[in-house]
């Protein structure tokens, strides 16, 4: 969720195309002729963007019934683009129980041409494959890059190679990796004895990976990873304030409530609102809080209102009002005005039978990504 969160985010603030635009689509303004959901989605694996192939692949492997998961998968794990290899990855290791998914997620663990971001993902998510331990093992030997090193050491080490660990806090160090933010929280989330070499990597790295060190330190038990946090919410870039707040929306951590209460009262005023409405993912605000963050003219705060509805409805938060009002948001947002909005409205919906989504009108929107999630969506309901 989290880089989804930050590119549509920034997509009103920064004149980028945001992570779900598809631009040749955007001056459309009549909606297009109905198809089944399965059709939207299968068309879109075709496109030659890869960012709606990788989507509509994950959304049909979530649904698929079980004997079409390994086609499905097969697509996607032999695309040329690494991003939908990874979407693949991804969503073949959420349906290890259907025929054959095991088995594809083991053979491209053990491809020596997978991209090592990949493959190292690939290799966590089967941790007690025993075929798998002597194959990583070799893998991260033969790197000779710490940003190839690291991602097949880290997986590595989570299959019990006891030398890897080491190959991987030399990588961590030198601060030289791949931007992969999902790959640092991953080693957070490890309880690996890694802090040492985050806190020596963090004074290498670019300032894109900073945060993502730093979070990570924060959750391996080293507070000074806060300090990082600190100085980006008094950053004079706005930009870099919203980024922290988008780390920050979804670190199980004590810190992020009281970071987060700073973002609120530095300003400007696009920071406050959306460190306002984050705060809500760490229980502190009301339903009025994420209502009226919707109801805000700025596309951007009324998107992030959407995305911490989305959080607070697969979290399951415990104030009922709280869980009403994210429902409703997520309803609204379905027609707004805003392309983004919608698609993360029905990406947000997904499997909760709870929200009352407009879903033909979604499947007959002008925007491809708004007809994909909301075909995703869909199936989701029909699956559960």
């Amino acid at each position: 969720m989290r880089q989804l969160l930050i590119a549509l985010l920034l997509a009103g603030c920064a004149k980028r195309s945001p992570a779900w635009s598809d631009p040749s689509l955007v001056d459309e303004v009549d909606a297009v002729e109905a198809q089944a959901p399965e059709t939207i989605l299968l068309d879109a694996t075709t496109s030659d963007d890869p960012t709606p192939r990788s989507r509509a692949l994950t959304l049909l492997l979530r649904t698929a019934e079980p004997e079409k998961v390994t086609t499905f998968g097969a697509i996607a794990l032999a695309d040329a683009d690494v991003w939908v290899q990874r979407a693949g990855v991804l969503a073949l290791a959420e349906r290890l129980d259907a025929p054959g998914a095991e088995q594809a997620l083991v053979a491209y663990a053990t491809r020596s041409d997978a991209p090592p971001t990949t493959r190292g993902l690939a290799a966590e998510r089967l941790v007690g494959t025993a075929e798998l331990a002597d194959t990583l093992g070799a893998a991260w030997r033969a790197a000779s890059e710490p940003w190839d090193i690291a991602p097949l050491a880290f997986a590595a080490a989570l299959h019990g190679d006891e030398d890897a660990l080491g190959a991987l806090a030399d990588a961590l160090a030198t601060g030289e990796l791949d931007l992969d933010v999902d790959f640092l929280d991953r080693l957070g989330g490890s309880g690996l004895d890694l802090s040492d070499a985050l806190r020596s990597g963090q004074e290498r790295v670019e300032e894109e990976l900073e945060l993502p060190y730093a979070a990570a330190r924060l959750q391996l038990g080293d507070p000074a990873g806060e300090q990082a946090f600190r100085r980006t919410l008094s950053d004079d870039y706005v930009l870099r304030r919203l980024e922290a707040i988008d780390y920050l929306l979804d670190l199980d951590h004590p810190a992020s409530a009281g970071l987060l209460k700073r973002a609120r009262g530095a300003g400007p005023e696009v920071v406050s609102q959306y460190a306002e409405l984050a705060l809500l993912a760490h229980d502190v605000g009301t339903s009025t809080t994420l209502e009226e963050g919707y109801e805000q003219s700025e596309r951007e705060v009324r998107l992030a209102a959407v995305m911490v509805a989305e959080r607070l409805l697969r979290s399951g938060s415990a104030d009922r009002k709280v869980s009403r009002a994210a429902r409703r948001v997520v309803e609204s947002a379905a027609v707004d005005e805003a392309s983004e909005v919608r698609a993360a409205a029905f990406a947000a919906s997904g499997e909760q039978g709870t929200v009352d989504m407009p879903f033909e009108q979604g499947i007959r929107d002008e925007v491809k990504a708004v007809r994909i999630e909301a075909a995703g969506a869909l199936l989701s309901r029909e699956a559960g």
